[in-house]
C-alpha cells in the first residue's frame, strides 16, 4: 500500500471532492481502497475498468453516428 499512499494525501482528496467534474478512479486492484477512491465519484476496481468506465463503446458511437447520417440524408431530401 505504501506505493499508493499519495491517494490518502489530503491535498488529494479535498481536489476530488471540490471538483466540478466527475471523477473516476481505478488505482491499484480490487483489494486496495485509498481515500481518493472512497471520494472519488465512481470508483473503479482496476485501472482498466476505470477506462472502460470513462470512454465510450466504439460500436455504440458508430450505430449513433449511421443513425444520424441517415437522419441528415432524409431530411436533406425533403422538399
Amino acid at each position: 500500500m505504501e506505493d499508493l499512499w499519495c491517494f490518502n494525501d489530503e491535498e488529494v482528496a479535498r481536489s476530488i471532492f471540490n471538483s466540478k467534474i466527475p471523477i473516476v478512479t481505478g488505482i491499484g486492484h480490487k483489494t486496495r481502497c485509498t481515500i481518493a477512491d472512497m471520494i472519488a465519484d465512481v470508483r473503479a476496481p482496476t485501472p482498466t475498468a476505470a477506462a472502460e468506465i470513462v470512454l465510450p463503446d466504439k460500436s455504440e458511437i458508430q450505430k449513433t453516428l449511421s443513425s444520424l447520417s441517415k437522419q441528415i440524408h432524409k431530411a436533406s431530401a425533403l422538399p
